[in-house]
């Protein structure tokens, strides 16, 4: 199979500053990919759904992401991203390494990415959008990991994890801020995470450990074991969980660790060893 990296590659550069047309459109078929194809400003690369799949050259050293998205209003549309599963070539499936506003990823099944399917660093960025896609077989399903404030209006929704985790561990969707106790409540501002389905996980894997968010809104989540933990929230204020379904899950539903403002309501636990724990500092 021919490496399709340096063709994707300048048909996205060229849309990127045409005036006319910026849609770059993939048929079905496999692409072979074997080096970071960077994503710029201003682009939407569609598929033609997941029969249209970029494939991980899993020969190639050195490869760090399938898509990496390096401008602002970006769209990534109906496709598979496959990172091939060999453990010495670990891809991120679509990841940033800066701050990005206006980015939309939606119908994406992201498969065999061995550590991240999508992985946001840095930041701040603006405008996130994650919907309808897919996760299987990879340690970490969407993570955003930005270590700094002003990230904002971040919306994940209608998605789906199954076969995810290892006995390592592994976390379905991440909002991630350093581990430490004085973790700002203000890294993410205006977040939901709605209508996303976690099944089949490993039993050690985690589905949801948002962090650092002030206003956000987690509903209509169903949540499946086995597992420890449902939904785990570190230092968020300004909290609705509501309307979410968890299932299995061996030692609580829900974690509160820390946080002020908050509101559990309407949800359904069932075969949890206890509903709600606090296991910081909540108001």
């Amino acid at each position: 199979m021919d490496d399709y990296s340096a063709i994707l590659q300048a048909a996205l550069d060229a849309a990127s500053v045409s005036e006319e047309e910026n849609t770059v459109s993939l048929d079905p078929g496999t692409y072979l990919i074997s080096n970071d194809v960077i994503v710029p400003s201003n682009v939407i690369l569609r598929g033609s759904g997941h029969d249209t799949v970029l494939l991980c050259d899993d020969t190639r050293q050195g490869l760090s992401h399938i898509l990496r998205v390096a401008g602002d209003h970006v769209s990534i549309e109906d496709l598979t991203v496959d990172g091939g599963g060999t453990a010495d070539v670990t891809p991120i499936g679509i990841g940033t390494d800066r701050g990005v506003t206006g980015l939309n990823i939606q119908g994406v099944k992201v498969t065999r990415a061995t550590h991240n399917g999508i992985r946001m660093y840095t930041g701040p960025s603006k405008g996130i959008t994650v919907q309808e896609c897919q996760f299987s077989n990879t340690n970490e399903g969407l993570t955003l990991q930005p270590y700094i404030r002003g990230n904002e209006n971040i919306v994940l929704s209608n998605n789906t994890f199954f076969n995810l985790g290892s006995e390592a561990g592994g976390i379905g969707i991440q909002l991630y801020t350093e581990a430490t106790s004085d973790i700002p409540d203000d890294v993410f501002k205006n977040v939901i995470i709605s209508g996303n389905q976690f099944f089949d996980m490993h039993p050690n894997a985690l589905p949801m450990e948002p962090n650092g968010c002030t206003n956000i809104t987690i509903s209509n989540n169903i949540l499946s074991g086995p597992g420890r933990r449902g939904i785990s929230t570190g230092r968020c204020k300004g909290m609705l969980i509501t309307g979410n379904r968890i299932t299995g899950q061996s030692v609580y539903a829900i974690e509160l660790n820390g946080g002020q403002d908050i509101s559990i309501m309407g949800n359904m636990a069932e075969g949890c060893t206890s509903f709600a724990q606090a296991t910081g500092t909540s108001d």
